[in-house]
């Protein structure tokens, strides 16, 4: 038997997509805040895992005090194989420190090389990094749009037909982050409706950790704040422009266009969307003027960097399990 679980929604995708392809079964503990991913995926969710005899233990990855944290370190004290997943780009050791002590499973899978070199330099371990992949990614490029659902949020939600529409991704950053990243979404927001015609409108969509309410000193008639939990391919047809900061949903949405524009003013980091390709950085208002008023387009296929995850780390699990 094995055993998933994960604090955060982002590695939650990450698993319940690889769960699919597995034929051994899979219990997963989860928090409250992706219970909603693996109630989607009909899996068997579990509270009391210490009841069980599981071959192996495979995770996610997040800051600070977490389920991932908790699994791995009793995992450890039973001898159990352990395997975590970081399915970002982004503070490869911080997720693994806890009370400034770390906690290290005994393999960690990557997204790809990109992220294993950054690893490295990051101060993780070489010998326990695999770049096996992102089946969550993978999953999302065999995904269709269904245009005909837009017409109907619009009315529905009262979203305007007669103005541009901007969708503006959300993450919370504000505090020790944002002093790494330069900025934050505060001053990223404002920054942005102070650029904003009387023929925009502004959609902020928030990322499941945040409260809704944070964002209630932009609410005005031309911003909506939503929270609902809505798939990338029709986030991507929601916008007639979308802009985000360093969002992982930036690149998933990035599967289904190609004009995705990162605002980031004063960046101390490289965005992995700029690594890649596939969106179109702005890190000044006046970078970020231009690429809202005119037609842009990235030429990286982001399809194919994800091929055959799903298979290369289920077989890679299979062979560490007890």
């Amino acid at each position: 038997m094995i055993l998933f679980g994960t604090n955060d929604v982002g590695p939650a995708k990450y698993l319940a997509s690889l769960a699919r392809i597995f034929d051994q079964k899979i219990f997963f503990k989860c928090s409250s805040l992706n219970y909603f991913v693996f109630k989607e995926y009909k899996s068997e969710i579990i509270d009391d895992y210490s009841r069980y005899d599981f071959d192996i233990v495979v995770t996610g990855t997040s800051l600070g005090q977490s389920i991932d944290k908790e699994l791995i370190i009793w995992a450890k004290e039973r001898h159990i194989p352990s395997i975590s997943i970081v399915e970002h780009w982004s503070w490869y050791r911080k997720r693994f420190l806890l009370n400034d002590k770390y906690i290290f499973p005994d393999y960690i899978i990557l997204n790809d090389k990109f992220a294993l070199k950054e690893a490295v330099i990051d101060g993780l371990d070489k010998n326990i990094l695999f770049p096996l992949g992102n089946p969550y990614l993978e999953e999302l490029s065999n995904r269709n749009i269904n245009v005909f659902e837009k017409e109907k949020y619009y009315i529905s939600n009262k979203i305007p037909k007669n103005k541009r529409i901007i969708l503006f991704i959300s993450e919370s950053l504000c505090g020790p982050l944002a002093l790494e990243l330069g900025y934050d979404e505060y001053q990223v927001i404002s920054s942005l409706k102070r650029i904003l015609s009387k023929n925009d409108f502004l959609i902020i969509k928030t990322h499941p950790e945040e409260n809704i309410s944070k964002y209630n000193i932009f609410q005005d008639d031309s911003t909506k704040i939503i929270s609902e939990n809505l798939t990338p391919e029709f986030l991507s047809i929601l916008g007639d422009k979308i802009i985000g900061m360093a969002s992982m949903l930036l690149l998933e949405i990035s599967f289904f266009r190609k004009d995705i524009i990162s605002f980031r003013p004063n960046s101390k980091k490289q965005f992995i969307g700029q690594k890649l390709g596939v969106t179109n950085d702005a890190v000044n208002i006046e970078e970020l003027k231009i690429l809202l008023n005119t037609n842009i387009n990235t030429n990286f296929n982001l399809k194919d960097h994800f091929k055959f995850s799903a298979k290369n780390i289920r077989e890679f699990i299979l062979s560490k399990m007890l």
